[in-house]
């Protein structure tokens, strides 16, 4: 098998939640990425550290290398996006890729942003190697983020409808309601609020604080989670 991810059997209601280093707090206070997002950089090594023994990782959907430094060091790791600045142009629905030809997929909080969604997976599908592996984070309870357009949010039960067929070796719900808190009240130009300076520094700290008690005592929460995660495996041929 060439892609390789974590090969722990999914038990999701025993599996330990992600971890954030309290310093960053004053990344959230400085403006800096949410903490759904955040999570997937910083911690939790099981779920962050993507290795391929030959070939390469391509994240589809790419908004900057923001992800990039969850790969392991000389990892090859292609960022790609339908704009024509990415290290690689590439649309979603319509890739240019043969079929089995891609040792991994990762993807975090781009599926949202396509009309076609269902299109954007089956071309994973088809171009994934047997064996092959893609890591998907999308969207549940999340504020409208145009980029240029917000079509869709997942749920749990829709990840596991849509990959029917795939080996799912981890689905579950990402996040809390404090956490689900502090991203409503962290607010950022592109998501169309316009509040003062002074009140937008306000609601920072407190998103700041509901990410503090998250951090005092992390767990996951199914029925407030921010976004979903699903790792899946293409079967063997």
């Amino acid at each position: 098998m060439n892609a390789i991810f974590d090969k722990t059997p999914a038990v999701e209601a025993q599996r330990p939640p992600y971890r954030l280093p309290w310093s960053y707090l004053g990344e959230l206070v400085r403006d800096g990425i949410t903490p759904h997002p955040g999570h997937f950089r910083r911690r939790h090594p099981r779920h962050a550290a993507l290795s391929v023994r030959a070939g390469a990782i391509y994240e589809l959907g790419a908004a900057s290398d923001y992800y990039r430094r969850m790969a392991p060091k000389g990892q090859r790791y292609v960022l790609t996006n339908i704009d024509a600045s990415a290290e690689q142009r590439v649309d979603m629905t319509d890739m240019a890729l043969p079929d089995n030809s891609v040792d991994a997929f990762f993807t975090a909080f781009a599926l949202e942003h396509i009309h076609e969604y269902r299109k954007a997976i089956s071309e994973m599908r088809r171009t994934l190697k047997p064996g092959g592996r893609m890591l998907i984070v999308v969207p549940f309870l999340y504020y409208f983020h145009g980029a240029p357009d917000d079509y869709v949010r997942f749920t749990t039960s829709y990840m596991r409808s849509l990959l029917s067929g795939m080996k799912l070796h981890r689905l579950f719900g990402l996040g809390t309601r404090a956490l689900l808190v502090a991203e409503m009240f962290h607010e950022k130009p592109f998501t169309q609020q316009d509040s003062s300076p002074p009140l937008r520094f306000l609601y920072r700290m407190f998103a700041a604080f509901c990410t503090a008690t998250y951090m005092a005592r992390p767990r996951w929460d199914a029925v407030f989670p921010s976004a979903v995660v699903v790792l899946a495996e293409k079967p063997l041929e």
